[in-house]
């Protein structure tokens, strides 16, 4: 309780140093036209208000178009064709490998598992995988719709090496 209030007035400070530049003038200098720890109290549940919108929409489950629409933002949209492809596949073998390699050291070399760099790593093949996806206009979801089908086909009880050995397709 004592860090949330130290940090309460921190930001009550610096609210009012803010105020004191923008202004000139102190809470002492006219103490009847602003009440500036009542502005500053307004800022600060302003921004714990939004805090919890952002926190809540990013709780909500991300989809993968949605995704897919987020990630191709930083998709160099000057590559198209063969060379996009090429970009696209290859970025995701690299980004396979990296984390490969983490899981190489994790089994051979007795390094801890760090499950934050193994999902960032994996995060980045999804980036590939879905601009990838776009270049073949084929949304991500698709792509999830047509693999679970595909598996249900092949595999209709759940996984089996039987299965796995003897299948058709």
């Amino acid at each position: 309780m004592r860090k949330i209030k130290a940090k309460i007035n921190k930001l009550l400070d610096q609210q009012e140093a803010k105020g004191i530049e923008k202004y000139g003038h102190t809470l002492e200098d006219c103490p009847d036209k602003y009440d500036w720890n009542m502005m500053a109290m307004e800022e600060l549940v302003d921004a714990l208000q939004y805090q919890m919108k952002e926190n809540l929409r990013l709780k909500k489950q991300l989809g993968f178009n949605e995704y897919q629409d987020l990630a191709s933002r930083t998709a160099n949209e000057e590559l198209n064709g063969p060379q996009a492809m090429c970009n696209y596949s290859m970025g995701a073998a690299g980004e396979a490998g990296e984390a490969l390699d983490m899981i190489k050291k994790i089994v051979f070399h007795d390094h801890e598992l760090n499950r934050h760099e193994l999902a960032k790593e994996l995060g980045d093949q999804l980036w590939y995988i879905s601009q990838l996806a776009r270049l073949i206009n084929f949304s991500l979801e698709d792509i999830a719709t047509m693999n679970v089908n595909k598996l249900k086909a092949r595999y209709p009880e759940g996984f089996s090496s039987e299965r796995s050995v003897n299948r058709e397709s």
